[in-house]
């Protein structure tokens, strides 16, 4: 587990319309945020179903993910930005390192409660599958089904300029493989699937 929880998203602007790639962690409302962001009605796609990249989702109107992770989106996805508590829920008995009390570095106004912090179910309105096109206009993104990290995980492929929208299938810094619900058999399988879209080493 990382020292602190971070979250990305990506906002991918078509002719027809607008995808955003993730959700971000819901510590801040987007709509409040970056309201511009909605001005479109987005569709949302989740790459995977943990905190850093649904907390938001609930904000949207269209939620895709891949089949595999709606039941736990519906659940609601383990959260808490205390490090002890999000382990519990996650079912990491040993994290291997110290893990700070609070995942976030700042709070996002002096009254901020991170007691109430929650990532609250969603429903999906699509549910994805491997080769999958998402069509923006001008713009085609191809759907990767990559299980390991998550049995759901997916990335994004805009065949047509090359980007990868990964989501936590690889990126810098140390692969979170040992989650209780990782395979790692899978995840070097959705690796070795794909080597044009990784980086040479």
């Amino acid at each position: 587990m990382s020292t602190r929880l971070k979250a990305n998203l990506w906002w991918l602007r078509g002719r027809d319309r607008d995808v955003v790639v993730d959700a971000s962690l819901g510590v801040v409302a987007l709509r409040q945020a970056v309201p511009q962001l909605f001005e479109r009605d987005p569709l949302v796609v989740l790459t995977h179903a943990h905190l850093d990249h649904v907390g938001g989702a609930y904000e949207f109107r269209e939620r895709a993910a891949h089949a595999a992770a709606a039941e736990t989106l519906a659940d609601g996805v383990a959260s808490s930005v205390y490090g002890a508590e999000l382990c519990e829920k996650l079912g990491i008995v040993d994290p291997g390192e110290v893990v700070p009390g609070l995942l976030i570095r700042t709070l996002p106004h002096p009254d901020y409660d991170p007691q109430t912090y929650r990532v609250p179910p969603v429903a999906l309105t699509h549910e994805l599958q491997d080769g999958d096109k998402i069509e923006l206009g001008g713009r085609t993104l191809t759907v990767l089904h990559l299980p390991g990290h998550t049995a759901g995980c997916i990335a994004l492929l805009e065949e047509h300029t090359g980007v990868l929208y990964s989501g936590d299938i690889v990126y810098d810094g140390h692969l979170i493989d040992d989650l209780p619900e990782s395979d790692v058999s899978s995840y070097r399988q959705s690796l070795d699937s794909w080597p044009g879209c990784w980086p040479a080493r």
